[in-house]
């Protein structure tokens, strides 16, 4: 998974006179496990990120236990709430209504999710999924967009670019969103003499997706999209 938020609810079941308590929620692990992003749940302790990460490249541990707000984790036998928020290089850990842990330098921008259990009977429920994008397509197990609508009408030359006799492609970069509408294209390569502006506003109004997904869902992924300009149409 690349970015996301995870949604996650758990009660520890409470042993008398017990201390200690201890599990977590992993985040973009990697799959042999020698990554890894813990969000640390404690019995009314813990609600900080820790792990073995990628710093300037190398694996070094990262603990954010002294740097961050108080633990707002509820004691053992209370349901709790933990939201984690994945988004480019950051990673937000949200407690039971605040954030309470945020690392905004990770290097790892994929990777895994899971539950860890240790040493007492831990409940979880109501785990939820949302991703976020946009993503780029045939990465990560992304479903590219699928054009189902091109143009009603040509793209319009504009007097300028027929003085010119300009011909070739504007190339754009654009996002599909999950609905199949096409938002904010730029320009990746240029035509000029107004066939830039022409190209975006066709594809704006005009061209329509199946749209990408991942795991089945709909999400947002980037596209290029190829607009051809020739005098002889």
């Amino acid at each position: 998974l690349f970015d996301f938020i995870f949604h996650i609810e758990f009660r520890f079941t409470p042993v008398e006179n017990s201390v200690g308590y201890n599990s977590g929620v992993y985040s973009r692990n990697s799959a042999d496990g020698k990554i890894w992003h813990q969000a640390q749940i404690g019995s009314a302790s813990g609600g900080y990120l820790f792990g073995d990460t990628l710093v300037n490249g190398q694996l070094q541990r990262v603990n954010l236990r002294r740097t961050d707000v108080a633990s707002r984790v509820k004691p053992a036998g209370e349901w709790n709430t933990f939201e984690i928020t994945c988004l480019g290089a950051k990673m937000s850990l949200w407690v039971n209504g605040a954030v309470t842990s945020e690392y905004d330098t990770l290097e790892v921008l994929k990777g895994y999710l899971g539950l860890e259990a240790e040493g007492f009977r831990i409940e979880f429920r109501n785990l939820k999924l949302k991703p976020k994008g946009p993503y780029f397509g045939g990465t990560g197990g992304v479903v590219e967009p699928v054009v189902i609508r091109q143009f009603q009408t040509l793209p319009h030359y504009t007097e300028e670019a027929i003085k010119a006799r300009v011909q070739g492609s504007v190339v754009l970069q654009a996002i599909i969103r999950s609905n199949g509408s096409v938002d904010e294209p730029k320009i990746i390569r240029s035509l000029g003499h107004g066939l830039d502006q022409e190209a975006i506003r066709c594809v704006i109004k005009e061209w329509r997706f199946k749209p990408g997904s991942l795991n089945g869902l709909p999400v947002d992924v980037y596209t290029t999209i190829t607009i051809t300009f020739d005098l002889r149409r």
